[in-house]
Protein backbone atom coordinates (compact mmCIF):
# COMPACT_ATOMS: atom_id res chain seq x y z
CA UNK A 1 0.00 0.00 0.00
CA UNK A 2 2.86 2.41 0.79
CA UNK A 3 4.38 1.83 -2.66
CA UNK A 4 0.97 2.38 -4.26
CA UNK A 5 0.58 5.56 -2.21
CA UNK A 6 3.91 6.86 -3.52
CA UNK A 7 2.82 6.55 -7.12
CA UNK A 8 -0.85 7.33 -6.61
CA UNK A 9 -0.65 10.24 -4.19
CA UNK A 10 2.80 11.44 -3.13
CA UNK A 11 4.87 11.62 -6.31
CA UNK A 12 2.31 13.78 -8.18
CA UNK A 13 2.41 16.22 -5.25
CA UNK A 14 6.14 16.09 -4.57
CA UNK A 15 7.10 16.70 -8.17
CA UNK A 16 10.41 15.51 -9.60
CA UNK A 17 12.30 13.32 -7.11
CA UNK A 18 15.25 12.49 -9.36
CA UNK A 19 18.44 13.66 -7.64
CA UNK A 20 16.64 14.70 -4.46
CA UNK A 21 17.72 13.42 -1.05
CA UNK A 22 14.78 11.79 0.74
CA UNK A 23 14.43 10.24 4.19
CA UNK A 24 11.72 7.74 5.11
CA UNK A 25 11.19 7.79 8.89
CA UNK A 26 9.81 4.47 10.13
CA UNK A 27 10.71 2.81 6.83
CA UNK A 28 10.07 -0.75 8.08
CA UNK A 29 11.08 -3.09 5.24
CA UNK A 30 12.28 -0.23 3.06
CA UNK A 31 10.06 -0.85 0.03
CA UNK A 32 9.48 2.88 -0.32
CA UNK A 33 13.24 3.49 -0.29
CA UNK A 34 13.70 0.98 -3.09
CA UNK A 35 10.92 2.60 -5.13
CA UNK A 36 12.36 6.09 -4.63
CA UNK A 37 15.84 4.94 -5.60
CA UNK A 38 14.38 3.46 -8.79
CA UNK A 39 13.00 6.93 -9.57
CA UNK A 40 16.47 8.44 -9.26
CA UNK A 41 16.24 9.75 -5.70
CA UNK A 42 18.97 9.35 -3.10
CA UNK A 43 16.78 7.67 -0.49
CA UNK A 44 17.58 6.90 3.15
CA UNK A 45 15.65 4.98 5.79
CA UNK A 46 15.44 5.08 9.56
CA UNK A 47 13.59 2.86 12.00
CA UNK A 48 13.68 1.37 15.45
CA UNK A 49 15.97 -1.57 16.20
CA UNK A 50 13.24 -4.20 16.54
CA UNK A 51 12.10 -3.65 12.92
CA UNK A 52 15.44 -3.84 11.12
CA UNK A 53 15.21 -7.59 10.50
CA UNK A 54 12.87 -6.70 7.61
CA UNK A 55 15.54 -4.71 5.79
CA UNK A 56 16.65 -6.28 2.52
CA UNK A 57 20.25 -5.10 2.32
CA UNK A 58 20.75 -6.87 -1.03
CA UNK A 59 18.35 -4.37 -2.61
CA UNK A 60 19.02 -1.43 -0.28
CA UNK A 61 22.27 0.38 0.39
CA UNK A 62 23.09 -0.55 4.01
CA UNK A 63 24.95 2.75 4.34
CA UNK A 64 21.60 4.48 3.81
CA UNK A 65 19.81 2.56 6.59
CA UNK A 66 19.93 3.81 10.16
CA UNK A 67 18.72 2.57 13.52
CA UNK A 68 17.66 5.48 15.67
CA UNK A 69 15.24 6.73 18.27
CA UNK A 70 13.31 9.96 17.96
CA UNK A 71 15.66 11.72 20.40
CA UNK A 72 18.57 12.32 18.06
CA UNK A 73 18.57 11.72 14.34
CA UNK A 74 21.88 10.47 12.87
CA UNK A 75 22.03 12.97 10.02
CA UNK A 76 23.79 16.33 9.49
CA UNK A 77 21.94 19.60 9.34
CA UNK A 78 20.49 20.84 6.02
CA UNK A 79 20.84 17.39 4.49
CA UNK A 80 17.44 16.30 3.10
CA UNK A 81 15.11 17.78 0.51
CA UNK A 82 12.10 15.70 1.60
CA UNK A 83 11.22 13.67 4.70
CA UNK A 84 8.35 11.18 4.77
CA UNK A 85 7.00 10.74 8.30
CA UNK A 86 3.86 8.71 7.76
CA UNK A 87 2.07 7.11 10.68
CA UNK A 88 5.03 7.74 12.98
CA UNK A 89 4.32 10.78 15.18
CA UNK A 90 1.75 8.88 17.27
CA UNK A 91 4.46 6.37 18.23
CA UNK A 92 7.05 8.95 19.33
CA UNK A 93 7.71 8.62 23.08
CA UNK A 94 4.58 6.47 23.44
CA UNK A 95 6.15 4.75 26.47
CA UNK A 96 5.30 7.93 28.39
CA UNK A 97 1.59 7.18 27.98
CA UNK A 98 1.71 4.31 30.45
CA UNK A 99 3.39 6.63 32.96
CA UNK A 100 0.79 9.37 32.25
CA UNK A 101 3.58 11.88 31.64
CA UNK A 102 1.55 13.83 29.13
CA UNK A 103 3.45 17.11 29.37
CA UNK A 104 6.67 15.23 28.71
CA UNK A 105 5.04 13.48 25.75
CA UNK A 106 4.15 16.86 24.27
CA UNK A 107 7.74 18.08 24.72
CA UNK A 108 9.27 14.94 23.18
CA UNK A 109 7.10 15.17 20.09
CA UNK A 110 8.02 18.81 19.65
CA UNK A 111 11.70 17.86 19.95
CA UNK A 112 11.21 15.16 17.33
CA UNK A 113 9.83 17.67 14.83
CA UNK A 114 12.67 20.05 15.59
CA UNK A 115 15.13 17.23 14.87
CA UNK A 116 13.45 16.70 11.50
CA UNK A 117 13.61 20.44 10.85
CA UNK A 118 17.34 20.56 11.53
CA UNK A 119 18.09 17.85 8.94
CA UNK A 120 16.08 19.59 6.21
CA UNK A 121 17.51 22.04 3.72
CA UNK A 122 15.87 25.49 3.72
CA UNK A 123 12.64 25.14 1.79
CA UNK A 124 12.63 21.36 2.34
CA UNK A 125 9.39 19.61 3.24
CA UNK A 126 8.08 16.95 5.60
CA UNK A 127 5.00 14.93 4.70
CA UNK A 128 3.46 14.15 8.09
CA UNK A 129 0.46 11.84 8.45
CA UNK A 130 -1.44 10.38 11.38
CA UNK A 131 -4.94 9.25 12.33
CA UNK A 132 -6.96 12.18 13.64
CA UNK A 133 -7.56 12.04 17.41
CA UNK A 134 -10.87 13.88 17.05
CA UNK A 135 -12.26 11.32 14.61
CA UNK A 136 -13.51 8.53 16.83
CA UNK A 137 -12.58 5.61 14.56
CA UNK A 138 -9.01 4.53 13.88
CA UNK A 139 -8.50 2.03 11.03
CA UNK A 140 -4.80 1.67 11.83
CA UNK A 141 -4.19 0.93 15.53
CA UNK A 142 -5.79 -1.70 17.72
CA UNK A 143 -4.76 -0.06 20.98
CA UNK A 144 -7.99 1.10 22.56
CA UNK A 145 -9.79 -2.03 23.77
CA UNK A 146 -12.56 -1.80 21.18
CA UNK A 147 -15.40 -4.30 21.20
CA UNK A 148 -14.65 -7.59 19.49
CA UNK A 149 -17.40 -7.17 16.91
CA UNK A 150 -15.85 -3.87 15.79
CA UNK A 151 -12.36 -5.33 15.63
CA UNK A 152 -13.66 -7.92 13.16
CA UNK A 153 -14.25 -5.01 10.78
CA UNK A 154 -10.82 -3.46 11.50
CA UNK A 155 -12.63 -0.63 13.31
CA UNK A 156 -11.00 0.60 16.51
CA UNK A 157 -12.96 3.16 18.49
CA UNK A 158 -11.16 5.57 20.80
CA UNK A 159 -11.86 8.57 22.99
CA UNK A 160 -11.17 12.06 21.56
CA UNK A 161 -9.16 12.63 24.72
CA UNK A 162 -6.64 9.87 24.03
CA UNK A 163 -3.10 11.23 24.21
CA UNK A 164 -1.71 8.55 21.91
CA UNK A 165 -3.02 10.33 18.82
CA UNK A 166 -2.65 13.94 17.76
CA UNK A 167 -5.33 16.24 16.39
CA UNK A 168 -4.92 18.68 13.52
CA UNK A 169 -4.70 21.53 16.00
CA UNK A 170 -2.09 19.87 18.22
CA UNK A 171 0.08 18.99 15.23
CA UNK A 172 -0.26 22.49 13.82
CA UNK A 173 0.89 23.80 17.20
CA UNK A 174 3.85 21.40 17.23
CA UNK A 175 4.74 22.50 13.70
CA UNK A 176 4.52 26.18 14.54
CA UNK A 177 6.74 25.75 17.61
CA UNK A 178 9.25 23.83 15.48
CA UNK A 179 9.33 26.70 12.94
CA UNK A 180 7.54 24.93 10.11
CA UNK A 181 4.95 26.35 7.74
CA UNK A 182 2.10 23.81 7.94
CA UNK A 183 -0.46 23.25 5.19
CA UNK A 184 -3.16 20.56 5.04
CA UNK A 185 -3.03 18.32 1.98
CA UNK A 186 -6.09 16.90 0.19
CA UNK A 187 -7.22 13.41 1.17
CA UNK A 188 -8.52 12.40 -2.25
CA UNK A 189 -6.32 9.58 -3.52
CA UNK A 190 -4.59 9.13 -0.17
CA UNK A 191 -6.50 6.04 0.91
CA UNK A 192 -5.79 2.81 -0.93
CA UNK A 193 -8.52 0.91 0.91
CA UNK A 194 -6.10 -1.83 1.86
CA UNK A 195 -8.47 -2.62 4.73
CA UNK A 196 -11.00 -3.87 2.19
CA UNK A 197 -8.71 -6.79 1.39
CA UNK A 198 -8.57 -7.66 5.07
CA UNK A 199 -12.26 -7.02 5.77
CA UNK A 200 -14.43 -7.57 2.68
CA UNK A 201 -17.48 -6.40 4.65
CA UNK A 202 -16.12 -2.86 4.36
CA UNK A 203 -16.38 -2.96 0.56
CA UNK A 204 -20.00 -1.76 0.78
CA UNK A 205 -18.80 1.49 2.35
CA UNK A 206 -16.03 2.17 -0.14
CA UNK A 207 -17.96 4.33 -2.62
CA UNK A 208 -19.62 6.24 0.19
CA UNK A 209 -16.26 6.90 1.84
CA UNK A 210 -14.62 8.04 -1.40
CA UNK A 211 -17.44 10.52 -1.99
CA UNK A 212 -17.26 11.68 1.60
CA UNK A 213 -13.52 12.40 1.27
CA UNK A 214 -14.05 14.22 -2.02
CA UNK A 215 -16.61 16.53 -0.40
CA UNK A 216 -14.51 17.00 2.74
CA UNK A 217 -11.59 18.31 0.67
CA UNK A 218 -13.76 21.16 -0.62
CA UNK A 219 -14.90 22.39 2.80
CA UNK A 220 -13.36 25.26 4.80
CA UNK A 221 -10.29 24.44 6.89
CA UNK A 222 -12.02 24.57 10.31
CA UNK A 223 -14.28 21.72 9.14
CA UNK A 224 -11.38 19.79 7.64
CA UNK A 225 -9.57 20.10 10.97
CA UNK A 226 -12.56 18.84 12.94
CA UNK A 227 -13.89 15.47 14.11
CA UNK A 228 -15.28 14.94 10.59
CA UNK A 229 -11.81 14.28 9.16
CA UNK A 230 -10.52 10.71 9.62
CA UNK A 231 -6.86 11.36 8.86
CA UNK A 232 -4.28 14.12 9.15
CA UNK A 233 -2.08 14.77 6.12
CA UNK A 234 0.17 17.79 6.50
CA UNK A 235 2.89 19.33 4.37
CA UNK A 236 5.46 21.02 6.60
CA UNK A 237 7.89 23.41 4.92
CA UNK A 238 11.12 24.57 6.51
CA UNK A 239 11.21 28.35 6.44
CA UNK A 240 14.36 29.83 4.92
Amino acid sequence: ELINKLGRYLIPRLGEVNGRRILSVGCCGGKDIEALNNLGAEAYGMDFAYRIEQWDTEKLNPNHLFVSSSNKLPFPNDFFDIILCMGVIEHVAEQLLAEKKYNRLHIERQKFLKELLATLKPGGIVILTSPNRNFLIDFQHDAYGSMRILRRFSIYVHSPFTRRLESYYSLMRHARDAKFLAEPMPLKGFFGFNAVKLSPRLALFRKFFEKYIEILDTLPRPIRYSFLNPYIVLKLTKLS
